[in-house]
């Protein structure tokens, strides 16, 4: 994080899921003066730890019944 004449950038990995809303979110709590931009991009594997859970939470979104 840096803070240069009243403007201060992030930078960080967010993941894709975690975009949906974000400008909306961002204009909110910056009253309309907020704004990002995405360089960089890149693709990493999901972490194994977290594999299972996100699997779950499409299923659950799509419909998709949990196989027994």
């Amino acid at each position: 994080m840096s803070d240069e004449r009243g403007v201060t950038t992030l930078k960080t990995k967010i993941p894709v899921a975690e975009m949906f809303g974000f400008n909306s979110a961002l204009k909110s709590a910056t009253g309309g003066q907020g704004f990002f931009w995405l360089i960089d991009i890149m693709y990493e594997p999901l972490p194994k730890e977290l594999e299972q859970k996100v699997i779950k939470q499409i299923k659950e979104r799509k419909g998709i019944k949990a196989e027994e």
